[in-house]
């Protein structure tokens, strides 16, 4: 059987509103125990806000925690169809070595795929015994 990013996305997607602090999506990092969040201005895609990119930013650029998400977030969105092959989307996520990818459907995001959702299928692999999924390196 084929996985696609369909099978192996989270559909339900917190997502952040551009607006927002640095402070403020910290919080939701630590809340919500994830480390990624797609921005949103109004109900548009427009960014992803990664802990790693806050981190960054508050090192090496003249930001605080009250500086803008939307100054940091990353624009240029790396994202997959729902019929993307899982295979791909681990290529993806590897050659542009970033640690999810969104999943969008007619520019819509429908889905997030983080490495962790690698993780659960490597391990419902091993449980079920069958031999792992071929992911391309």
């Amino acid at each position: 059987m084929k996985l696609v990013a369909e099978d192996l996305m989270e559909s339900d997607v917190i997502t952040v509103q551009k607006d927002l602090t640095i402070e403020q999506v910290n919080q939701i990092f630590s809340a919500e125990k994830i480390s990624g969040l797609p921005v949103l201005d109004g109900n548009s895609l427009v960014g992803i806000i990664s802990k790693t990119d806050i981190n960054h930013a508050l090192s090496t650029q003249s930001m605080t925690k009250h500086s803008l998400i939307s100054e940091i977030m990353i624009t240029d969105i790396i994202s997959v169809t729902p019929n993307t092959d899982i295979s791909e989307v681990a290529v993806i996520m590897t050659s542009k070595n970033i640690h999810r990818v969104l999943v969008c459907q007619q520019q819509k995001l429908i889905g997030i795929i983080s490495a962790m959702d690698f993780v659960k299928i490597l391990q419902l692999t091993k449980m079920t015994q069958t031999k792992p999924v071929a992911i391309p390196a």
